[in-house]
């Protein structure tokens, strides 16, 4: 059996043995921490949108898009837009904008050579597979950090397959909120093309 196996052996029984706990208690909820009940706070601050802003202006100049900020429901931060290359033969009669890739925008304040990795939650990575899946059209992380800025796609399809160094489990410890613990994806810097030094 290999090693991959054994893990999806093991994750099965843990579902399944809190599978049969919820079925007892009669009632999923009463499994659920009391650090999870209701909504979670919102850490987003006014200057991580100026920060957002300033990244999302340089991803419009140089991909010539526009953007439409998503509901948090998406998880992901904005859907790129374009004007349509072919109206005459498209089925959008009414001249708008189509969509043309996802994306998450990340700032970050060390150097990118600080670490060779770049972490971005799992959840995120199942968005963006999801979205992608169900739109056909890729989707994007692009990171400012403190010298650079750059780019690379967070789905995989037939044709490209995101550049995972590795799975792992961390997060900010300093806002003492459980849920920002959590499984983490590790993407190798040299997956990124980056556009320019700061």
């Amino acid at each position: 059996m290999t090693d991959d196996q054994t893990l999806v052996d093991l994750f099965r029984r843990d579902v399944d043995q809190q599978n049969k706990k919820i079925a007892k208690s009669g009632s999923y909820f009463s499994e659920i921490p009391s650090q999870w009940s209701g909504r979670r706070k919102l850490y987003e601050t006014k200057g991580d949108l100026g920060f957002e802003r300033e990244i999302l202006k340089i991803v419009e100049k140089k991909w010539g898009c526009s953007s439409k900020k998503l509901q948090k429901k998406y998880q992901l931060d904005y859907l790129l837009l374009k004007n349509d290359p072919d109206p005459d033969f498209s089925e959008n009669r009414n001249d708008e904008k189509i969509g043309v890739a996802w994306l998450e925008i990340k700032n970050r304040s060390n150097p990118i050579k600080q670490y060779p990795t770049f972490m971005l939650s799992m959840a995120k990575i199942m968005t963006a597979q999801q979205l992608s899946e169900a739109s056909g059209l890729p989707s994007f992380v692009v990171v400012r950090w403190a010298d650079a800025i750059g780019y690379t796609r967070i789905d995989s399809d037939d044709e490209y397959e995101l550049d995972v160094a590795y799975i792992g489990i961390g997060g900010r410890t300093d806002r003492n909120d459980a849920q920002d613990i959590e499984p983490l994806v590790y993407i190798r810097n040299s997956a990124f093309t980056l556009w320019k030094n700061r």
